[in-house]
């Protein structure tokens, strides 16, 4: 599983599963670093693969997180400790 800042057209501290692919249509991006390009290389040997994006309100370096941020990021900690995948929604990808 990889969770990082990523760029999907959402407000800042949403967070979405994003879809793991290779192609060059991807629907959002997680600022330099293509973790689906990694997952979907690692998901044949992995049971599962799993990339989650939050969207950041600031994605200047060395700002670390915002608040916003920061109060999701402990949210979106206490669905991951359950194992509750299934409320963290599916980024929603149009052509």
């Amino acid at each position: 599983m990889i969770v990082d800042a990523a760029r999907m057209g959402t407000e800042p501290g949403s967070f979405r599963q994003l879809p793991i692919g290779t192609n060059d249509r991807v629907p959002a991006s997680t600022y330099g670093l293509f973790p689906s390009f990694v997952l979907a290389n690692i998901e044949s040997g992995a049971n599962e693969a799993i990339l989650i994006g939050i969207a950041s309100a600031d994605s200047s370096l060395g700002k670390g997180l915002s608040p916003v941020v920061e109060t999701v990021d402990l949210a979106l900690k206490e669905l991951l400790r359950r194992n509750d995948l299934d409320e963290i929604p599916k980024h929603e990808f149009h052509v």
